[in-house]
């Protein structure tokens, strides 16, 4: 081998070497953003494929599964125009007459269904994958407590502005390929979550109102309504205490029984 051999070789080691090097320290510029006003985000919007459900179906099991769904269920374009999708929230395994009774009534085929057997994550991901074609935007909320207590009341924002939301724990390669793939610029943030290349956070549910209001202001000119919700009605309450009572066994015939032997027969076992 000649000498010159060597030495390209030689320099081709170490470019290999340097570039496998970088490769590894390299991260996706979308996990490290800089800040944007809030003004950019009113014009950024999303648009969604032709092939939509005609209903969707989701399970009451986990709250994140509504808040995923809703900017699919419900969205608008840059004109402000609306397009609804009926978004049935349920038990699947019993489901309440109120939700049957109601899609009897509207009588839409359910072709949409998150049925609980997927994390949010995942289920996320899928749904701008399949019904998004490209997106300016893109909603993030963080998997945890604070995530949705922010999301839930931030999840209106990504209907008006046609974008996916993604609930994750972290913000990785997969969803930044994701993300990368729709077109995705500005990153609005719920939790504590590290944002893309342009990215606007939210710390309270009071900067979410009012940024929501001036949204509105923005895209419809007018706000002739508002909505209150407790995020934590979402959540089980927590049992502090119980005691148990036992009646009986005597059978209390109400048709049959006059208002004050009602009376003692109550008082008998209080």
């Amino acid at each position: 081998m000649k000498k010159n051999d060597k030495i390209i070789i030689g320099i081709g080691i170490i470019v290999l070497l340097i570039s496998s090097t970088l490769i590894y320290l390299w991260v996706p510029p979308s996990i490290e953003g800089e800040g944007i006003n809030e003004e950019d985000i009113f014009s950024i919007s999303g648009t969604l494929t032709d092939d939509l459900p005609s209903a969707i179906e989701v399970s009451s099991e986990n709250p994140f599964y509504a808040l995923i769904a809703t900017p699919l269920a419900i969205h608008y374009d840059k004109d402000g125009k609306q397009q609804v999708i009926p978004l049935y929230v349920k038990n699947l395994t019993n489901p309440s007459k109120a939700i049957t009774r109601a899609e009897e009534i509207i009588g839409k085929p359910i072709d949409a269904c998150i049925n609980g057997s997927e994390s949010p994550r995942k289920i996320s991901i899928d749904l701008a994958k399949k019904y998004w074609s490209k997106s300016e935007g893109v909603l993030l909320i963080k998997n945890d407590q604070e995530g949705y207590n922010l999301g839930v009341v931030a999840t209106p924002i990504a209907s008006y502005l046609s974008i996916p939301i993604i609930v994750t724990d972290t913000v990785d390669g997969e969803i930044y390929s994701t993300l990368r793939n729709l077109g995705v610029r500005y990153y609005i943030i719920c939790g504590n979550l590290s944002g893309g290349g342009s990215s606007f956070r939210f710390d309270s549910v009071e900067d979410i109102v009012n940024f929501s209001i001036e949204l509105v202001q923005e895209k419809f000119g007018d706000v002739e309504y508002i909505t209150l919700t407790n995020p934590i009605d979402a959540w089980p309450p927590k049992v502090l205490d119980s005691k148990d009572f036992y009646f009986g066994p005597d059978v209390v015939k109400s048709a049959s029984m006059n208002t004050q032997n009602m009376i003692k027969f109550m008082m008998r076992y209080f």
